[in-house]
């Protein structure tokens, strides 16, 4: 288990977090990388842990199929099936 039992990150999303800023920095970053990456020809598998978001991801690694734990972290089997969603998506 984390050290703060998710503490901080409850307090985050209940005293700092403001949906408008979120999406902003999550579009800004997701630019970003899908720009740079198309600048150098790599190609790139965009995935979130969000649980909604209004732009298109290609793997999404929060849902109700990943078992968690009790702050929310993905479990042991929890990790198997996300590494196996990221293989299926790089095949």
């Amino acid at each position: 288990m984390g050290r703060g039992s998710g503490k901080m990150f409850k307090d985050y999303y209940r005293n700092y977090y403001d949906p408008e800023y979120g999406d902003t920095d999550e579009k800004m970053v997701y630019d970003c990388l899908r720009y740079y990456f198309q600048t150098k020809g790599v190609p790139l598998l965009l995935g979130t842990s969000a649980k909604t978001s209004k732009l298109h991801y290609d793997l999404w690694i929060n849902t109700d199929g990943i078992p968690k734990g009790e702050t929310q972290h993905p479990t042991k089997e929890g990790h198997r099936i996300i590494a196996r969603r990221l293989h299926e998506n790089l095949l």
